[in-house]
């Protein structure tokens, strides 16, 4: 999965009210509607797509998308 792949699979995770535009330096901190249903998503989105377990302080920690991204696929 690339990049692009994995964008819209987080924005279709976090089932965003309103998409916000999301780049790789996107801090996930930054991001308005990234609240703690958004990231039971991300949870279930690593999980499914990934076979990767990860918490929400494990996920906090890549800082950007982009980091996140790495996170998932090095996995």
């Amino acid at each position: 999965m690339d990049f692009a792949q994995f964008k819209e699979e987080f924005i279709s995770a976090c089932d965003f009210i309103d998409v916000p535009l999301l780049e790789e330096n996107t801090k996930l901190e930054d991001i308005a509607d990234f609240d703690s249903l958004a990231m039971l998503g991300v949870i279930v989105l690593l999980e499914t797509q990934f076979n990767l377990t990860a918490t929400g302080e494990q996920i906090m920690a890549q800082d950007s998308l982009g980091g996140l991204y790495k996170f998932a696929v090095k996995k």
